[in-house]
């Protein structure tokens, strides 16, 4: 029976099996008993073997899976750095602008305030500068008044006395006392043209000095924007020209002055009055970035010196080397 148990489990039964019937064998027939119990240790060995095996494919799937989760997780932190660091570098360039922008708009005010106060500065200058001509004025007038009053009306009262006596005696110091008096009225005539002279001259002076209202402009510009300006002139009576040349010269002078600061971010101003025979140069230079392409159009913002130059009938050019400076040169034929 034993051995027809032990057939049995070897043609298909399950390993549990196999060794019950070799257990049965070995109790049921001694001679049988070795080999059930080699077989028996055979069995369990491949048994362990086969398990060791199964353990040792678990772990290696485990291991494999837990590497795969850690890839994951590190695959997954990676990602989500980078996430954080595109939004970090987003955020800090998004604040850059800002203050950035901020910043321009700030600069942009402050030339505006300060473009503002040299222009109100300026006419405040020209105001001043139209009243102490008219207190000049009337100071001429009133001076004339009373040299007309006190030397000229005066003498001609004496004179006309001394000669209608010739009315009633043409004795011979009668007839000197005329003669004297002839003497006076050439002299009247003479403090007449010296006063004449006076009064023109005096009218000539009481317009703007236009040397001194370019230096006192300088000195505001020094003063507002921290600019140092070299001024330079020839020798020549630059006051003789009319009022609007002087009041245009100015302007464009100004103008000048305004464009650099606001555009060339230059270090070293120039200004030249020059006298070169038959005409005037006005020259403004300085040591900016210069301008890309040089056109005497409205188009780079010289349409204000344009009309100022041409109320001067004079001509305008700009010389300009990019990352060198830019030279205007205004030149007014005389």
């Amino acid at each position: 029976m034993a051995n027809r148990a032990y057939r049995l489990c070897k043609n298909g039964l399950s390993t549990f099996d196999y060794l019950s019937s070799l257990v049965l064998l070995s109790r049921a027939d001694p001679s049988q008993r070795l080999f059930a119990i080699t077989e028996y240790d055979r069995v369990i060995d491949e048994l362990l073997v086969k398990k060791r095996y199964q353990q040792n494919n678990f772990y290696k799937i485990q291991l494999e899976t837990n590497q795969l989760a850690l890839a994951k997780v590190k695959t997954e932190r990676q990602r989500n750095q980078l996430m954080w660091g595109l939004a970090g570098a987003s955020l800090l360039s998004l604040i850059i602008f800002l203050i950035y922008r901020n910043r321009l708009f700030q600069l942009r005010h402050e030339i505006n305030k300060k473009n503002q106060k040299s222009n109100a500065r300026i006419e405040e200058l020209l105001v001043k500068n139209q009243e102490i001509e008219a207190q000049t004025r009337k100071h001429l007038l009133r001076g004339i008044a009373m040299e007309i009053h006190d030397n000229v009306l005066n003498r001609l009262a004496s004179t006309r006395y001394q000669l209608f006596k010739l009315h009633f005696k043409q004795d011979k110091q009668t007839l000197h006392e005329a003669m004297e008096g002839i003497e006076h009225i050439q002299q009247v005539e003479n403090e007449l043209r010296l006063l004449t002279h006076n009064l023109t001259n005096e009218s000539n002076s009481a317009t703007i000095s236009l040397l001194s209202m370019i230096q006192e402009l300088i000195d505001i510009h020094h003063e507002v924007y921290d600019q140092e300006v070299e001024f330079t002139v020839s020798q020549w009576d630059w006051e003789q020209l009319p009022y609007d040349t002087k009041v245009n010269c100015l302007r464009i002078v100004q103008e000048a002055l305004l464009n650099i600061t606001k555009h060339a971010k230059a270090t070293r101003i120039s200004i030249q009055f020059i006298h070169d025979t038959h005409q005037l140069i006005f020259r403004i230079s300085d040591n900016g970035k210069g301008i890309e392409e040089v056109k005497t159009t409205p188009g780079i913002g010289l349409k204000n010196l344009e009309e100022r130059a041409q109320m001067m009938a004079a001509k305008i050019e700009v010389y300009s080397t990019p990352a060198e400076g830019t030279t205007l040169q205004i030149t007014l034929p005389i």
